[in-house]
């Protein structure tokens, strides 16, 4: 079962992550593609491919950790139930 929602919860956060990225690249692609110098080309896409990079790694850092925690959790139901019991009488009545 754990495994199950491991890969669910990863293919999630892959789709979270590239998505993401993709979105990014649609809508300031025009700063490599289209800047005057070739100088300033270079040093967006450079600073695009840079940061892309950090992304992943920080997205596939959160997925190692969330795996470990989905790997922590007992799948036992908990063997005890509580039950509360209020008295709303109120004292000035």
């Amino acid at each position: 079962m754990n495994n199950e929602i491991e890969n669910l919860m990863e293919k999630r956060m892959k789709t979270i992550m590239i998505g993401s990225l993709a979105r990014f690249e649609e809508n300031f692609d025009y700063l490599w593609n289209e800047a005057t110098t070739q100088a300033d080309k270079q040093y967006f896409l450079d600073l695009w491919q840079k940061t892309r990079q950090e992304i992943l790694d920080y997205g596939n850092n959160q997925i190692r950790l969330a795996k470990k925690d989905i790997g922590n959790v007992d799948p036992r139901p908990c063997k005890y139930k509580y039950r509360y019991k209020f008295n709303m009488r109120r004292d000035d009545q």
